[in-house]
């Protein structure tokens, strides 16, 4: 399945050699990683961090000042913090200044040579994540971010 993904994402109908055929480990099967069962692997992934979290607030008491975000629906970081209220937790800048390290240790799928234009891909790049869910303590204005 990952041979055949692999040559219809080729482009010009190019053969996909040996090496780039993935070795077939279970860690590589189970992951999103693998083209051949991306759409599985992300959609049961979907479905047991949703069944979680469906049980996670059921048992959050209405007292609660735990908020969880996200449930019904997928949002970028960039419409989280524009709609959610998150800049009183922390502002894009503050979350940026934080996050840039990581961020920047993750290979870019292109070379870019300009640093100004590869700092504005990293950025874009971190701003278009979903992630499963953020759940805000207003007390403590606090976040947790589900991956």
């Amino acid at each position: 399945m990952c041979r055949q993904a692999l040559e219809e994402r080729a482009t010009n109908g190019r053969n996909v050699s040996e090496e780039e055929v993935p070795d077939q480990t279970i860690g590589h099967i189970s992951s999103a990683g693998c083209w051949g069962q991306r759409a599985a692997v992300t959609a049961a992934h979907h479905n047991c961090f949703d069944a979680l979290m469906a049980d996670v607030t059921k048992h959050v008491g209405k007292e609660s000042s735990r908020v969880f975000t996200t449930l019904d629906t997928e949002m970028t970081l960039a419409t989280l913090w524009d709609h959610e209220g998150l800049e009183a937790v922390c502002s894009k800048e503050e979350l940026w200044k934080e996050a840039s390290i990581v961020e920047r240790s993750i290979p870019l799928n292109e070379t870019i040579e300009n640093e100004g234009e590869r700092e504005e891909k990293y950025q874009r790049r971190f701003w278009a994540r979903r992630p499963d869910g953020i759940v805000v303590d207003k007390k403590k204005e606090g976040l947790v971010v589900t991956k």
